[in-house]
């Protein structure tokens, strides 16, 4: 209530029903302010949880001082992404482990944090980002491969589009993995038709205001706007105002 002047929990389960019903993914993309919802973390992944496989995900927004804030904000008005993640991690009873947690491999490390999981039938939600003895091997059950979003924008692009979109069942066979024996195939089909149904995503970017911007974060974005002059400007830049509130890139 203190971020949208009024509760708008009924709306926003009322929006996920009636997605599910028309087959569209949900990500839940809440902005993260101290002292008004930052002890609501885990509540809200619980929530998402709970709602799987329409939502396929929450995304976490630390609030950035963009817009009309005539004053500089102090310490204690920010949250960074560590605190983010050590909310998550405490909140959850450490269902969430830090270990799950991996920086972006093609922006600046200090921008995101993404953790993949799949969840099983009794709810449990295995990470897959999780490193163990078996990452430096790799497979087609695991490794490092399918468990970060790397390689570049269209495979992130790629990685989005199958963790973000719409889960729709499939009653077709899956095609059978080049590591299970005859013994496991049963097994092996449950674990592939969750990961195509049931895969969840935790992440969250910090985005920059006027106040807190660090240029080598910015020459390492990899998310721009075009300009209408045909100018590349990294995202956290276009976004910019002043503590006027008007846009230094945004409309110009």
């Amino acid at each position: 209530m203190k971020l949208r002047g009024r509760d708008t929990l009924a709306d926003k389960l009322e929006v996920i029903k009636l997605c599910g019903e028309a087959g569209v993914g949900v990500v839940l993309v809440p902005t993260v302010v101290p002292g008004v919802n930052d002890q609501n973390l885990g509540e809200i992944i619980e929530l998402a949880a709970e709602n799987i496989p329409v939502v396929r995900g929450v995304h976490f927004q630390p609030i950035s001082y963009i817009g009309r804030y005539p004053f500089e904000p102090s310490g204690d008005q920010r949250i960074t992404i560590p605190e983010v993640m050590s909310r998550i991690v405490k909140q959850t009873g450490e269902k969430i482990k830090i270990g799950d947690f991996r920086p972006s491999s093609i922006w600046d490390g200090l921008c995101s944090f993404h953790a993949n999981y799949i969840q099983m039938p009794d709810g449990e939600l295995i990470p897959t980002t999780r490193r163990s003895q078996h990452d430096s091997q790799g497979s087609c059950c695991g490794g490092p491969a399918q468990a970060d979003s790397g390689g570049g924008p269209k495979q992130v692009r790629k990685f989005i589009a199958s963790r973000w979109s719409a889960s729709v069942p499939r009653n077709e066979p899956q095609k059978s993995c080049c590591c299970s024996q005859d013994g496991e195939k049963d097994s092996l089909d449950l674990f592939l038709e969750r990961i195509n149904n049931y895969s969840f995503c935790i992440s969250g970017m910090a985005f920059q205001d006027a106040w807190n911007l660090e240029l080598e974060r910015v020459s390492n974005c990899s998310v721009h706007i075009v300009a209408p002059d045909g100018r590349f400007i990294p995202f956290c830049a276009y976004n910019l105002t002043n503590s006027k509130g008007v846009p230094l890139h945004r409309g110009r």
